[in-house]
């Protein structure tokens, strides 16, 4: 092949991994440097008698090294992604498919509902060598999932929930590690695929929140309070590695009470949920001062009857949830919840059988303020005209 045409596909090659540099001599006997394919392996008798199987992961590289030069390491750490912690309700029923998996997998404490501490990684090799892995199902130190048939290196993340003043773990979680399909930086390079998993030197792999099941911790049985979420790469070190010491990343965080009149942390960290499903920040509007025996914020009205509740003069995008009885409640046991619209229909539900509900409201932006005090106005059965641009809170149009 001409020379001008071979430069770029060596480049190629060499980019991606698929080539080392290896020293020879020349035809007049000088040492020089070039590119030669590297060859994986896993010990000496791999690599010709001139190389040494350098060992990064559970595979290792032929390298020919400089007298007294050591083998090249990779050097692995973890962060966890910013804005990317929530919690999530969720039913795991071992008739499903993708259920019994994680239940195999030993990712959640138990079928039925529970509570997962969801969050993002990142893992970074910023090493001298690629981490090698090798090929799922073939390679030594690989796992099968009777589940779903992917064989898997298990414990490639762990995470755990402690007590920061006692240091007892509380919840822990773990991550098997997955198929590179695209590095960050991105690259059209690379000698990673699902069939020969690494991670390239200089490069990091993101685990998206939701990127597969197990990205998460188990906090069913776990009370609100302040804990610390430990992230750890390569825990048992079972994979060589330059420095272990940077193999940690650790978070303080407050699990909330779930309580919807709690005040929201600042800064917002996430945990409480968005949008109408946040619970906190929000506050009661305030019941017609006529109510008579009714309890305190409550409203009163005909088991069975439509109800429309809305805003007719409020800033921004107030949320209005709409709760059974006196009492706060949580999203998922509102009668309605609703991003108010300026209209008749902004939040609509069936009067309850307790014959009175509770109205809540918060603004849509943690940075905005929605006053209970704000011009709401409550429509009766039957309202289908748009909003008045005034009345009195709590007054039958």
């Amino acid at each position: 092949m001409h020379s001008r045409w071979l430069f770029p596909w060596l480049l190629a090659l060499a980019l991606c991994g698929c080539l080392q540099k290896v020293r020879v001599e020349d035809d007049a006997g000088e040492s020089v440097e070039e590119f030669a394919p590297s060859r994986s392996c896993s010990v000496q008798s791999h690599c010709p008698a001139a190389q040494t199987c350098c060992m990064a992961g559970l595979l290792g590289s032929c390298v020919s090294l400089e007298n007294g030069a050591s083998c090249p390491l990779p050097d692995l750490s973890v962060s966890v992604l910013a804005g990317s912690l929530s919690i999530e309700q969720r039913t795991f029923d071992r008739a499903r498919p993708r259920d019994a998996c994680a239940l195999e997998k030993q990712c959640v404490g138990g079928s039925g509902a529970r509570r997962l501490l969801r969050f993002g990684a990142r893992t970074t090799n910023s090493g001298n060598a690629d981490l090698l892995l090798g090929t799922p199902g073939r390679t030594p130190g690989f796992e099968p999932a009777a589940c779903d048939g992917q064989p898997y290196f298990a414990d490639y993340l762990r995470y755990t929930l402690s007590n920061p003043s006692t240091a007892a773990v509380v919840a822990e979680g773990h991550m098997q590690a997955l198929c590179q399909l695209q590095p960050t930086p991105p690259s059209l390079l690379s000698r990673f695929d699902c069939q020969f998993m690494g991670l390239w030197q200089g490069f990091s792999e993101v685990y998206a929140p939701d990127v597969a099941d197990c990205q998460w911790v188990d906090i069913t049985d776990v009370p609100p309070g302040e804990y610390l979420l430990r992230l750890h790469v390569n825990p048992e070190a079972v994979l060589d590695e330059s420095d272990h010491s940077n193999n940690t990343a650790d978070l303080p965080i407050t699990l909330p009470t779930g309580d919807p009149l709690a005040m929201c942390p600042v800064p917002y960290d996430g945990l409480s949920g968005y949008g109408t499903e946040r619970e906190c920040g929000w506050s009661f509007v305030e019941a017609p001062a006529d109510a008579g025996a009714l309890p305190a914020n409550a409203f009163a009205c005909t088991p069975g009857a439509t109800i429309r509740q809305g805003c007719s003069a409020c800033p921004g995008f107030p949320m209005l949830r709409a709760c059974d009885g006196a009492g706060p409640c949580p999203a998922g046991a509102a009668l309605a919840t609703a991003i108010t619209t300026f209209d008749c229909a902004a939040v609509s539900f069936e009067c309850p059988s307790s014959g009175n509900y509770s109205l809540l409201v918060a603004p849509y932006g943690l940075g905005e303020v929605a006053s209970s005090n704000d011009d709401f106005w409550y429509a009766p059965p039957g309202c289908e005209a748009a909003a008045p641009s005034s009345s009195a809170a709590g007054e039958p149009l």
